[in-house]
């Protein structure tokens, strides 16, 4: 993989690891349903058990999550969810806590107040911008929320601060391409990603350093935490960017650090183990058969991002484009039209905003390959 700095192709070290387990994720989720009477779980947690409801119908973590989010303290002057009492969350914690409230369905109002408070803010940045994406998909004033996306975002080519900020930036330029298709999104993002490869990745092991190196020193720390946002980012966007390099090595790198990461406490090892089950299950498949500067194929892309589903990669497709159109049959009376896919065939597809939800529910009865 090439940067500008010079040329790597190397993933790990020469080194044997473990398959990841299969059952990683669930085991995950149910020793954090055992420990849900010990007070809120990372948001790593949270996020774990949200996404069991969402992959498996499991109603218990569904709710046990809803309930962590639920008694987060807001006795604060800005009435707002928070991890301190008395204390209103900083932008950085109202950038982390927003997009677990917007997959909350229960809760959509605290989304709400937490995404408000980081745009009056304006100081979230890139760490902001899921948020932002988040509101746009909820229905009102879509627009203004994708330019504060996009504005958040500027400039597209900035170089990555850290390991925390660089997913952030990698996951939202993502997010917004999907839904504007604007090549130049793309590009930021996969160069951002050839950066974080070619200055953090753990050479002998895989995974992400927190920050490089400096000056000889010991080489920083690979946090599974971090890691897990970092591999979530990079895993999206091998899809968006059809990359296979980028899964090899984050297959590699979950190969390296799951041993480690299977001993910590669950709330800990949930985001690795999360995006462990996201690679072995892959993408949802959704194509949007329209035009980017359509107002009705860019209604259908927010449809698609509302739904909270983590597995959701949507692919525009130009209508003009008849040989993929037909050799993918992706017919309908008139464009633009959203499909959903499995095992690459169409089996269900949508044309208004409304209809766009009953296309995740065939996708999760459609038949497994």
């Amino acid at each position: 993989m090439a940067s500008s700095e010079g040329v790597w192709t190397g993933a790990v070290g020469e080194k044997s690891f473990a398959e990841v387990p299969a059952s990683w994720a669930k085991d995950a989720a149910r020793d954090l349903l055992k420990e849900k009477n010990a007070g809120l779980p990372a948001l790593d947690g949270v996020r774990l058990l949200l996404y069991a409801r969402e992959e498996w119908g499991d109603a218990e973590a569904g709710a046990a999550a809803e309930r962590a989010l639920r008694d987060l303290p807001r006795d604060n002057p800005a009435g707002l969810p928070s991890f301190k009492p008395g204390t209103p969350p900083s932008p950085d914690e109202a950038a982390r806590l927003a997009p677990v409230f917007w997959g909350a369905a229960d809760l959509l109002s605290r989304a709400r107040a937490l995404t408000e408070f980081l745009a009056a803010d304006g100081s979230a940045g890139a760490l902001g911008a899921e948020a932002f994406l988040c509101a746009a998909a909820a229905g009102a004033e879509g627009a203004a929320w994708l330019e504060r996306t996009r504005s958040a975002l500027e400039p597209l080519e900035a170089p990555h601060a850290s390991l925390g900020e660089a997913s952030a930036r990698i996951s939202a330029l993502c997010g917004l391409f999907q839904i504007t298709a604007d090549p130049a999104l793309r590009r930021a993002a996969d160069s951002l990603a050839r950066g974080l490869f070619q200055d953090l990745w753990e050479r002998e092991r895989g995974g992400f350093m927190s920050r490089a190196p400096q000056n000889g020193a010991a080489a920083p720390p690979v946090v599974p935490e971090e890691n897990a946002a970092a591999f979530e980012a990079v895993w999206r966007l091998h899809h968006v960017t059809g990359n296979p390099n980028y899964r090899k090595w984050l297959a590699w790198g979950l190969k390296g650090l799951a041993a480690d990461a299977r001993a910590l406490p669950a709330a800990k090892q949930a985001g690795l183990a999360r995006v462990a089950d996201m690679m072995a299950r892959g993408r949802l498949y959704l194509e949007l058969v329209g035009r980017p500067e359509d107002e009705k194929a860019r209604a259908l892309a927010l449809a698609a991002l509302a739904r909270h589903s983590p597995r959701r990669v949507l692919s525009w497709i130009s209508p003009d484009d008849r040989d993929y159109v037909m050799a993918h049959k992706l017919s309908a009376p008139e464009y633009p039209a959203l499909f959903a896919c499995a095992d690459l065939k169409p089996v269900a597809f949508a044309q208004r905003p409304e209809e766009v939800p009953a296309l995740f529910g065939a996708l999760s009865s459609a038949p497994k390959p």
